[in-house]
Order: C-alpha cells, then sequence, then structure tokens
C-alpha cells in the first residue's frame, strides 16, 4: 500500500491568506460601495417623489379650504349677490385662481364646486401617478440590500479563512 502525505508549505497558506483578506477588501471596498451607492440613489429619488406628492397634496389642501370658505359664505347668505361688492370681487378673484378653462364664473354653489372638483382631479391623479412611480422605483430595494447582506456575509468569511490560513503556519510550526 502506498501512502502519498501532501505536506504544505506555511508560506503557502499565508499568501493565499493574505490573497483571500485583499479579496474581502477589494469585495466590501468596491461591490458592497456599489451596492450602497444605488441605494442612495433610489432614496434620493424616491425622497424627490415624495415631496413632489407633498406639493400636490399642499395644492389640494389649500383649494379645499377655498372650498370650505365658499360653503360657510352660501351658509350664511341666502342670496350670494346680496354680498358687498368688494367681496364678490374677491370670491371672483379666488375663482379665477382656480379656473381651467375660458368658461365665464359664476358664483353659484354648484357651479362653484364643480369648478373645485375639476381643479382637485387631475392633483390627485398625479399624486396617484407619482405615488405609483415610487414604489416601482422601490422595488428593487429588498434585493439590493439582500446583495449587500450576501456580500457582507461572504467578506466576512473570506476575511475569517484569511486569518485562520495566516495563522496556520504559527501553528505548524508548532507541532514540527
Amino acid at each position: 500500500m502506498v501512502s502519498f502525505r501532501y505536506r504544505v508549505v506555511p508560506w503557502h497558506l499565508v499568501f493565499l491568506g493574505i490573497l483571500l483578506n485583499i479579496f474581502s477588501a477589494v469585495l466590501t471596498n468596491g461591490m458592497i460601495d456599489e451596492k450602497n451607492q444605488q441605494i442612495a440613489a433610489i432614496e434620493s429619488e424616491s425622497e424627490q417623489m415624495n415631496q413632489r406628492i407633498n406639493e400636490l397634496w399642499q395644492q389640494v389642501q389649500q383649494s379645499e379650504r377655498k372650498r370650505e370658505l365658499f360653503l360657510q359664505i352660501y351658509g350664511t347668505s341666502s342670496d350670494i349677490e346680496a354680498l358687498p361688492e368688494a367681496l364678490r370681487d374677491y370670491l371672483l378673484a379666488l375663482l379665477e385662481q382656480y379656473r381651467l378653462s375660458d368658461q365665464p364664473l359664476m358664483l353659484d354653489l354648484h357651479a362653484v364646486m364643480k369648478l373645485f372638483n375639476h381643479y382637485q382631479t387631475p392633483l390627485r391623479d398625479q399624486i396617484d401617478t407619482v405615488w405609483l412611480e415610487m414604489m416601482d422605483k422601490k422595488k428593487p430595494l429588498g434585493a439590493i440590500h439582500q446583495e449587500v447582506s450576501n456580500l457582507r456575509s461572504l467578506a466576512l468569511f473570506l476575511q475569517l479563512l484569511g486569518l485562520i490560513l495566516i495563522l496556520s503556519r504559527d501553528l505548524s510550526r508548532k507541532s514540527c
């Protein structure tokens, strides 16, 4: 029976350990940093979209407050024509901000509510569209976070294996 005994030179283990540590550092500084930059870019873009949603929502809320003003005026005054001319001019100027077409402005309740509804509908649609786009942008975040976690685990494993190989040289000296 022939027995083969393979002897590993300790410096080969040290060299392999150093290579594994270098590869671990490259993995950490290169690939993981690139993934973190992707995450930061997606989160930055999502934040901008969220800010856009907030701006649109503020416009909706502002128009809703104006609608409530008109409802209060209609609730307290039985005849809108009996209001002072300065107040009617002010109300018409407010309505002018929300007019989307060239139709003449009227101060009857139904026309005013219709005007606010026509103004708010596209804003709400834009909010929905931006929100859906933001959710689509955020979809890959989970997978990217998982990749980063896997790369960190691999880098840690390679680093530990490299250190074990480097330390094995000292152990091989003591066993000789």
